[in-house]
């Protein structure tokens, strides 16, 4: 299983590069790290400026949104993802925008699960209730 954690809007404010996986603040993003790192031992991270990252790469702040890309931008994106040593299953922890990201760099050759669904209330509720159960093992 490939693991990806999508990047977050808020970030530490520093001036001085941090490993990617300290760089992203929001709630929102560190409770799917909680979950995904706790599923697996190697999460990717996917950043809407650097693309796809590991989590110990040093990065500065940025203000760039999946948002904020246009389709094309998005498909360019995906298109530079290299997936080639990514497992046959790949697990995305991110909003819709950049689970379509991840789907257009799988093509067919991975099989995209996108675990967390509804709204940012509905995902919110369900990676709390997997972190409670990950602190009851």
């Amino acid at each position: 299983m490939t693991t990806i954690v999508g990047c977050s809007k808020s970030k530490v404010s520093t001036e001085t590069p941090v490993p990617a996986k300290h760089l992203y603040d929001s709630p929102y993003f560190n409770k799917r790290w909680t979950v995904a790192s706790y599923d697996d031992d190697h999460v990717l991270i996917l950043s809407a400026k650097h693309g796809i990252v590991e989590p110990d790469t040093k990065l500065l702040p940025y203000d760039v949104s999946m948002y904020d890309l246009s389709a094309d931008e998005r498909r360019a994106m995906a298109h530079d993802i290299d997936t080639e040593r990514w497992d046959d299953t790949v697990v995305v922890y991110a909003g819709t925008l950049y689970v379509d990201v991840i789907r257009d760099a799988c093509g067919s050759r991975h099989t995209v699960v996108s675990p967390l669904s509804g709204g940012l209330g509905e995902q919110l509720s369900q990676l709390n209730t997997r972190i409670s159960e990950i602190e009851e093992h």
